[in-house]
């Protein structure tokens, strides 16, 4: 496949064969993660793994939602061969941080432990290259994709690719996150909560749903803590004081984002210098272009000279 693909959202998916399936279970619910294989995927060989945590804040979002997949992963995946895999994850305010961390744990505990099998269920002949795994996280699914970096020792991440990420938190005291219609009153939250069965369960909504609740929440911050949590390990960028390691990652960021704080973000790579060093610093490449947020949804390599130059190295240091 040429690196010249363009796709619409109802398109997004066509080049790959979609399967889902749960890796854990709460109560009787399943939480899933969705599986691309390229239709054109090359066999005789080992594939690299992508493993995506998609946006929406924490509180929306499903994990194939096409639309915020960018269109430039399609030819990406293509080229390297690989095989991906998109996990949903607990949402607030139903769930906590602490929830979701765990979801991540226990995402990769399945993928060590299940996913093999799981692939041999669809062809015999698919094996995954455990040496060779990419992370990606786009805006608040930054904030998984991170905490997998983390906890995960040394040898098991090869790169990140962190689209406009959410480094600290979601949405931000001092510039709320809008999602499109102004955010309903507090009684709303207060109503919507005082109703919620304690037992609910929930890891995916399809954008718009929950608008409401990201709008509100964006503007009385006091309640997200509540729902999310206070604690420090919650952050990455306090988890980033105490790491011994980072792995290679790509950032990119628009200019005029203003749904996640580029300035956090500076702060962040700058950080990870402090922490660990120039040497380590000098693998972590920050891209700021023109673009406000989700401003590389559609963008196409080949036709994005910056864009194809950064995913070169990308590839290079997750493959090679």
């Amino acid at each position: 496949m040429a690196d010249t693909t363009r796709t619409t959202a109802s398109t997004r998916f066509s080049s790959f064969d979609v399967y889902s399936t749960p890796y854990k279970h709460v109560g009787t619910h399943a939480i899933t993660a969705g599986i691309l294989i390229p239709k054109t995927l090359k066999h005789g060989t080992k594939h690299p793994l992508f493993v995506k945590f998609h946006g929406g804040g924490l509180i929306t979002g499903d994990a194939l939602y096409p639309d915020w997949f960018a269109n430039f992963l399609v030819d990406f995946l293509h080229r390297t061969n690989s095989i991906a895999v998109l996990p949903n994850y607990r949402l607030v305010p139903e769930h906590s941080g602490d929830d979701i961390l765990e979801d991540v744990r226990d995402l990769w505990r399945w993928v060590d432990d299940e996913l093999p099998a799981y692939l041999k269920t669809i062809d015999s002949a698919l094996e995954i290259d455990f040496d060779k795994v990419l992370i990606n996280g786009d805006s608040a699914g930054g904030w998984p994709a991170l905490h997998s970096a983390f906890l995960l020792p040394q040898e098991k991440v090869k790169a990140l690719l962190l689209e406009y990420p959410m480094l600290r938190r979601l949405p931000d005291a001092e510039r709320p996150v809008q999602l499109g219609n102004a955010a309903p009153p507090l009684a709303f939250l207060d109503d919507y909560l005082a109703n919620l069965d304690k037992e609910f369960v929930i890891s995916k909504a399809t954008p718009p749903d929950r608008e409401d609740l990201c709008n509100v929440l964006a503007v009385h911050y006091d309640r997200w803590e509540e729902r999310f949590g206070t604690g420090k390990h919650l952050h990455p960028s306090k988890a980033l004081a105490k790491a011994k390691h980072f792995p290679p990652t790509l950032i990119l960021h628009g200019a005029q984002d203003g749904d996640v704080s580029l300035p956090e973000c500076r702060e962040f790579v700058e950080k990870v210098e402090e922490v660990l060093g120039n040497e380590v610093k000098k693998n972590v490449r920050l891209i700021v272009v023109d673009g406000g947020h989700g401003f590389d949804c559609e963008l196409v390599e080949e036709e994005t000279p910056w864009l194809k130059e950064e995913l070169k190295w990308l590839q290079k240091v997750w493959l090679f």
